[in-house]
């Protein structure tokens, strides 16, 4: 039976090897998932918890030579994900979920989805807000985003990255402004964050439809997400901001901008 080994990194750093077979059955390398769980003893996994027909050893390419390694299907995959109470599991299970086996199904192999132009928007107004508030160069500001998350150029950043790198611009804000941070950026950066999270919150509602879907992970991400907006809401509301035209930052159904643009939704 023809295998074909590939190599993916979780989070950058953390390696899952991977076998499709032929018929394009897809496992995964028990000591790689193991490793990103916390999980010390996978031989026991194996004997008490895993359905033995979907346990293999594979021939592996490793830096010693050729090895045989422990691969599991992708039932038992969820079965240690679904066993396992590490925080983690939920992003690792996220990233298995909604990357790698969709691309996998589609196109035989997996590849890195990049962010698109119109997802990147909300890093260029940080880093123009960066450079607006501390004078710094703006080659040099995108320069330390690429050395940041090892990318060459921007485009080579996925969702995940952008939303990471936002946050990375900000606590630069925050930390090199030449004027401490007055009620107006504040009130900016508050903005964006609360869009931000709202927009991921109606992500989370649309992958519902999705077929590995876990619907108490979605809960528990939906409430992570509204939890943070009802923070923000709660500052801006104690804090009395308003924006140029004198309203608050949020009404029932809007949100105001600085500026005076209003953001209305259901």
């Amino acid at each position: 039976m023809q295998t074909q080994i590939s190599i993916f990194n979780f989070e950058s750093t953390k390696q899952v090897r991977t076998a499709i077979r032929d018929g394009g059955d897809i496992w995964f390398c028990l000591p790689d998932v193991a490793g990103i769980l916390a999980i010390k003893n996978s031989r026991d996994i194996v004997a008490k918890q895993l359905d033995k027909k979907g346990v293999e050893k594979i021939y592996t390419p490793t830096v010693g030579g050729q090895q045989e390694l422990t691969f599991i299907n992708e039932p038992n995959l969820y079965r240690v994900i679904f066993r396992s109470n590490k925080a983690e599991a939920v992003k690792f299970q996220n990233w298995v979920f909604d990357e790698v086996l969709p691309t996998i199904r589609k196109t035989g192999q997996y590849t890195i989805a990049f962010a698109t132009k119109d997802e990147r928007k909300p890093l260029v107004q940080a880093v123009n807000m960066l450079v607006g508030e501390t004078g710094a160069i703006y080659s040099n500001v995108w320069k330390m985003i690429h050395q940041r998350f090892d990318v060459d150029c921007v485009d080579e950043l996925t969702n995940e990255q952008v939303y990471q790198a936002v946050e990375y611009v900000h606590g630069l804000i925050l930390q090199h402004g030449k004027k401490p941070v007055d009620d107006v950026l504040l009130y900016k950066v508050l903005v964006d964050s609360a869009v931000y999270l709202r927009d991921y919150a109606q992500l989370i509602k649309q992958m519902r439809d999705i077929r590995f879907f876990d619907e108490n992970m979605g809960k528990n991400m939906y409430n992570f997400v509204a939890d943070n907006i009802n923070d923000i809401v709660k500052l801006a509301h104690d804090m009395k901001l308003t924006n140029k035209n004198g309203r608050p930052m949020f009404e029932k159904n809007r949100i105001n901008y600085y500026g005076g643009a209003t953001l209305i939704y259901r």
